[in-house]
């Protein structure tokens, strides 16, 4: 998180092949507008940096995060103040707005990273949210 360019990091798999020896693959969110050949060169230095400062071999898949459009900035923060007051383990990622025609009603979809084992299932914590969001809107 601590390299230029990277919003968030998820979906994070380690393989242990030994002492000292491990690869990972691991989901980066870059910015969805940015130019590629930046966006590359950020990915590159985040991989050789973690190459560098621990015993592990990176390849960084980019997600793409938008910083500039202020009504999804609104809804992320909506939802993850949201998800805080719920349960702070709990977090969001690859959030969209989407519209939907023919009605144009627009729809908040994301991802949610949650603990193992726990203690509500995804229906309970999806009706939660839908009832909390809808306050909004």
């Amino acid at each position: 998180m601590a390299c230029p360019g990277i919003y968030g990091v998820h979906d994070i798999v380690i393989h242990n092949y030994g002492p000292d020896r491990y690869f990972a693959t691991a989901h980066a969110e870059v910015e969805r507008d940015g130019d590629r050949v930046t966006v590359h060169d950020q990915l590159e230095a985040a991989e050789a940096e973690i190459e560098r400062t621990m015993p592990v071999q990176l390849s960084l898949h980019c997600d793409p995060y938008v910083s500039g459009d202020e009504r999804l900035l609104v809804w992320r923060r909506r939802l993850e103040n949201e998800l805080a007051r719920l349960d702070p383990h709990l977090k969001s990622y690859n959030l969209r707005l989407m519209e939907r025609p023919p009605d144009g009603s627009t729809v908040l979809r994301f991802y949610l990273l949650m603990p193992g084992m726990y203690g509500w299932n995804e229906e309970r914590i999806q009706k939660h949210l839908e009832a909390v969001l809808k306050k909004y809107d």
